[in-house]
């Protein structure tokens, strides 16, 4: 009984020893495992973390409240169209001190001279020299008393004289892409005047830029009919003088570029004028506003024809 007993105690024992390096064995390759499931998770870790790398963030649910940390960024130029704004200067070559002062404004305000002027020719090359787009600043009949001067336009000229003289207002200067007018309050509103004024004008291919002396103006519509180029003024700068009527009259005019995507002022070489255009220009941009000359936003002909469609024209005078 005792051998018995011994020899299965030796038995058992043998066993024991059998079966306890192969638990071991499996515990260490367990903790080997998980060692290298850590090492892979951490240099994991570090990869995603890195500068190139895309963090997905979890999406809000109603129980995660949106936090908002930082400001949103500046709205890109890129992300829409900025609004327009084109500056035009007119009655511009009288006064040569108000006109350098008005060629050293930034290139892309437009600069319109007075045939009348005296070195006309000189004072528009030099506004040309420095970048400036030029138009002539054609004299036209008024409602009134107000006199244009002796070479300008009246409605009763006959053909040979309307030539004539519309041949010298266009001869005094050269490098303009087109014409606004100086006065003509009774001339714009005429509609055989203009047509004929339009139709020199197309065979020149000029454009116009209606000054909008009158609210009878039939400039557009005669546009319209024969195919010219065609702007109209949004604001006066000047109509009231003084620096606060002024500023008044540049707000109005952001205004309305918010409103409409693009205006256009006309202003004069009025020593508060430019005082406050100085000030106003250089902040333009960054107020969200693009300064361009006034022959970007001229329509072509096929947009005005459609806004003026069902518009009736006089005939012409024979």
């Amino acid at each position: 009984m005792t051998g018995r007993t011994v020899k299965g105690r030796a038995t058992r024992s043998r066993a024991g020893r059998g079966r306890l390096p192969r638990a071991g064995l499996s515990v260490a390759l367990a903790a080997v495992l998980l060692v290298l499931f850590a090492a892979f998770g951490m240099i994991l870790l570090r990869h995603e973390s890195g500068p190139g790398a895309v963090r997905k963030r979890p999406s809000p649910s109603a129980s995660t409240p949106l936090a908002v940390t930082v400001p949103p960024p500046p709205v890109s130029p890129k992300m829409g169209p900025r609004p327009r704004i084109a500056i035009v200067i007119d009655d511009l070559g009288i006064d040569r001190q108000a006109t350098e002062r008005a060629i050293r404004l930034p290139a892309a305000v437009t600069l319109a001279f007075l045939p009348y002027a005296h070195d006309v020719a000189g004072q528009a090359k030099r506004a040309a020299t420095h970048g400036h787009e030029l138009l002539v600043h054609l004299p036209m009949e008024p409602v009134g008393s107000a006199d244009p001067g002796p070479m300008a336009l009246y409605r009763d000229l006959n053909d040979a004289e309307f030539r004539q003289r519309l041949a010298w207002n266009l001869s005094r200067f050269s490098g303009f892409v087109g014409i606004n007018n100086h006065m003509g309050s009774a001339y714009t509103a005429d509609v055989p005047a203009m047509r004929r004024l339009m139709r020199a004008l197309a065979s020149r291919k000029l454009m116009f830029l209606d000054s909008r002396t009158t609210k009878l103006t039939r400039a557009e519509m005669t546009a319209a009919g024969v195919g010219v180029r065609f702007a109209r003024r949004s604001v006066f700068l000047d109509h009231e003088r003084g620096a606060a009527a002024v500023r008044a009259a540049l707000h109005r005019l952001e205004r309305r570029a918010r409103r409409n995507g693009a205006a256009i002022a006309i202003g004069h070489p009025h020593r508060h004028t430019l005082a406050a255009l100085e000030a106003w220009l250089p902040d333009l941009e960054r107020r969200g506003f693009v300064l361009v000359p006034v022959s970007s936003l001229a329509q072509r002909p096929a947009a005005i024809a459609k806004r003026s469609r069902g518009w009736k024209l006089a005939p012409a005078r024979p």
